[in-house]
């Protein structure tokens, strides 16, 4: 980056966590203004796809460079992005990252129109824009989608919004297609905003002038017709159960070792839902013996501390006064000789060293409160011990004390079955209410589902998997679960992902999307263009051929 970083963050929580207004930063503090903001989504079944359409003004005289940062939630990724090109939008085609850096560095010195955008830490992106011209506006365009969980029966949307500024322009289209019961709003902010039934299911739609659009959007909607959902695209199959698992109390713990991460990166946590489920689970245990330790790069505090009658002030007063600085370092902690009945990890997993007490038998339950972490070792991490991963951006106090007060319930695989093959997930993987998987079949047949607790088989669910409708998604809903599976073990499985990502339009860590501006750049790297290119693409490159034969 040169002079000027564009910081956009998209903070997503259920809750009350502040978000950061897209702004565009100058060095001296000042900032370009967003002119306009409309967001389109729309919600098919348990998908959800959202949009966001933004455009900035550069009042300065001189054309600036810029950087796109925002974090996603639990499940969430980016599927396209597109910025103007010449006046008019350009999307990007997904790229290896070293070759996408190296086309992209290269092309921005000769002061043509490029953009990037990539995967940082956990489930965080980055876009770089280039360039932002002086006295012009500048559109970008980010879509993301997302699997929508139910709980208690509804599924849960939400948009954040926290514009400090007004827009010239704001409006919002919301598109539901699930079931017959008519979406509800919690605390909508506009009286004008809601439902209307269309051809297609519900619909609903504002337009504001010169507005701050400053509260969050939350839609919650009836789960009571999609129990089961089974689609189909060629030999790919996806398949959904909306589940209510047998709740089965855990023996209560007499003794655990509760991990504070004190990195920098937790200096924005939301301590009070943290010390909120903590209150909950103590108050039920009543008596217990707290192994408490605070680390970062080292163990910054270690302390026996014992809680009776549901009492835990002098915890509560370690955790209170704790100083974030530096990383978080695992390796810090792997000489620890525990003596547990379960671990409960606070962090967000973020620049981690290390893996967390590998030869730890017991469950370990890692509890999250911030929307930027990495989710998906957080899961793993969790799943592999035969813990849960408690989310507390996604969950209410009470659907999160209910995962430390019960067994973990799991997905165990599937019986055998000739007709089906390549079926994602793969691992036992820790199910709360609703459950997906995808893979590929050869004929029309019916899979066992296996679930249960610590690894023994408790339950069992048929689903008939058949040739139905042509949807296109499946095979990405597919390519997605698989693309989990690998990232167990990403760096072994670098190549295969890197295939994977091309194959099916997904930005992992090891590939990126990138946005060029002319045909030439494209041939040079040898970078399947956008569509409106790749016929002039493919005749450029069949005249090298000929040329060089």
């Amino acid at each position: 980056m040169k002079n000027i970083v564009f910081l956009f963050l998209f903070t997503l929580s259920f809750y009350s966590i502040a978000q950061e207004t897209p702004k565009v930063i100058l060095k001296d503090s000042s900032q370009l203004k967003l002119s306009s903001l409309k967001v389109d989504v729309k919600i098919i079944g348990n998908s959800a796809t959202t949009i966001y359409d933004m455009k900035f003004y550069n009042q300065l005289d001189r054309t600036l460079e810029g950087e796109l940062d925002f974090p996603l939630g639990e499940g969430q990724s980016v599927s396209s992005f597109a910025m103007d090109v010449n006046g008019k939008l350009r999307e990007a085609v997904i790229v290896e990252k070293e070759l996408a850096r190296v086309a992209f560095e290269n092309t921005i010195r000769q002061k043509i129109d490029p953009g990037l955008l990539e995967k940082t830490d956990g489930n965080n992106y980055k876009a770089r824009v280039y360039p932002i011209l002086p006295k012009k506006y500048k559109q970008i365009v980010i879509t993301h989608e997302q699997e929508l969980r139910t709980v208690n029966n509804f599924m849960v949307y939400e948009l954040p919004l926290n514009i400090s500024e007004k827009l010239a322009r704001f409006s919002i289209s919301i598109n539901v297609e699930v079931g017959d019961i008519i979406p509800t709003f919690k605390n909508n902010p506009y009286k004008e905003f809601n439902f209307n039934t269309n051809e297609d299911g519900f619909r609903a739609e504002i337009t504001k002038s010169n507005h701050k659009p400053q509260k969050a959007i939350v839609l919650r909607i009836p789960n009571n017709s999609l129990k089961e959902k089974v689609l189909s695209y060629n030999d790919y199959f996806y398949a959904y159960k909306a589940l209510k698992p047998n709740m089965r109390l855990k023996s209560k713990p007499n003794r655990i070792s509760l991990f504070w991460d004190a990195s920098y990166s937790l200096k924005n946590r939301n301590v009070i839902d943290e010390l909120n489920l903590l209150d909950g689970y103590f108050k039920y245990l009543q008596n217990v013996e707290i192994e408490f330790i605070s680390f970062s790069n080292t163990i910054v505090e270690h302390k026996i501390i014992d809680i009776k009658n549901g009492e835990w002030n002098e915890l509560k007063k370690l955790i209170k006064k704790t100083v974030y600085d530096g990383g978080t370092n695992f390796n810090a902690l792997s000489k620890l000789k525990l003596k547990t009945d379960e671990t409960l990890l606070f962090t967000d997993g973020l620049d981690n060293l290390g893996e967390f007490l590998a030869n730890n038998k017991k469950a370990v339950y890692v509890i999250n409160s911030l929307v930027s972490a990495n989710h998906e070792e957080l899961n793993n991490m969790a799943a592999k011990s035969g813990g849960s991963y408690v989310n507390l951006v996604r969950l209410e106090n009470r659907e999160a004390l209910k995962q430390l007060k019960n067994e973990t319930f799991q997905f165990l695989g599937i019986s055998n079955n000739r007709n089906v093959t390549n079926v994602y997930p793969k691992r036992n993987t820790n199910v709360t209410t609703d459950f997906s998987i995808a893979g590929r079949f050869s004929e029309n047949t019916t899979i066992e589902l296996l679930f249960g607790y610590g690894g023994k088989v408790t339950q069992k669910l048929n689903v008939a998997i058949q040739i139905a409708t042509q949807n296109t998604l499946v095979k990405r809903l597919w390519a997605k679960q698989k693309l989990s599976f690998l990232n167990f073990n990403k760096e072994e499985n670098k190549k295969e992902i890197i295939a994977l990502a091309t194959q099916n339009h997904l930005i992992t860590d090891y590939t990126s999307m990138l946005i060029l501006d002319r045909l030439e750049d494209y041939v040079r790297y040898r970078i399947e263009p956008p569509q409106e290119l790749k016929r002039a693409y493919k005749e450029r490159i069949k005249n090298i051929k000929l040329i060089s034969n």
